[in-house]
């Protein structure tokens, strides 16, 4: 119990596993204004603990939001970048400026070049024609077309995607709900290790990027809902941690390759 009461998803173990008892999530405990003492100052743009790079963007009709993470051992996960591509999406210019940051290289703290791995789009309510096509000459680099399954408990990514789409693409219904479930039990552990999430000491994980993260509560029926407006930080955060599952990424496999 010592090793795991900081730790929620250990925690939840101890009470499965150890003591036979139902685990009860605390969703309602996470505040999205303490976690702003969670900035640190990294060393690089990339963290010693990172192993991989992920994406997750979300569009609307005047701008593209993508957030850069850096992903560890056990789920543990380093906010690197946030960016707000401001554009008509019906037009060809603010896809070209996403793209070319794509291909960016980051810098690890080893002094080696990194580029993202793979990556989510949510293709579904805004520019679903313009997110088709971009995500269909991009397949090979591993740029996904995510678009949320309406089932509640729907496994985070599926086994195999539908061409039932007017452009015939690999489309993924992922499982928002339970990817959620994930990102929010990670919010609550307070110590760095297994599932923390750092963010670093930039202007763009404000107030504001907080508050979208924190943005939807958990009801009774276990689906989550927003109680604010805007969540597009919350949802890109659950389009890069899903893209890891469609890519078959391993993190345990790659942190003991070292």
């Amino acid at each position: 119990f010592l090793e795991a009461k900081n730790n929620p998803l250990a925690l939840k173990a101890f009470y499965n596993e150890t003591l036979a008892q139902t685990w009860e999530e605390e969703y309602d405990k996470v505040d999205g204004t303490s976690l702003i003492d969670r900035k640190e100052d990294y060393t690089a743009q990339v963290p010693e603990g990172v192993l991989i790079l992920s994406w997750g963007a979300d569009t609307q009709d005047d701008r593209i939001e993508v957030e850069v993470v850096g992903w560890g051992a056990n789920e543990e996960s380093w906010s690197i970048d946030y960016q707000i591509f401001y554009g008509d999406t019906s037009k060809p210019e603010v896809w070209k400026q996403f793209d070319a940051y794509l291909l960016k290289q980051w810098t690890h703290e080893s002094g080696s070049q990194m580029r993202v791995y793979c990556g989510g789009l949510d293709t579904q309510g805004h520019r679903t024609k313009q997110a088709y096509a971009f995500c269909k000459s991009r397949f090979a680099r591993r740029v996904f077309a995510f678009k949320g399954s309406s089932v509640v408990n729907a496994p985070i990514a599926p086994r195999l995607a539908s061409r039932n789409n007017q452009a015939n693409i690999p489309l993924f219904m992922i499982g928002t709900n339970v990817a959620k479930d994930v990102l929010m039990s990670h919010l609550q552990t307070t110590e760095v290790g297994a599932g923390y999430m750092h963010f670093p000491q930039d202007e763009s994980y404000n107030d504001e990027y907080f508050k979208q993260l924190t943005a939807e509560k958990r009801g009774k029926d276990g689906r989550w809902k927003k109680v604010r407006a805007r969540n597009e930080a919350l949802d890109v955060r659950v389009y890069s941690y899903t893209s890891l599952f469609i890519a078959g990424v391993d993190l345990e496999l790659l942190s003991h390759r070292g």
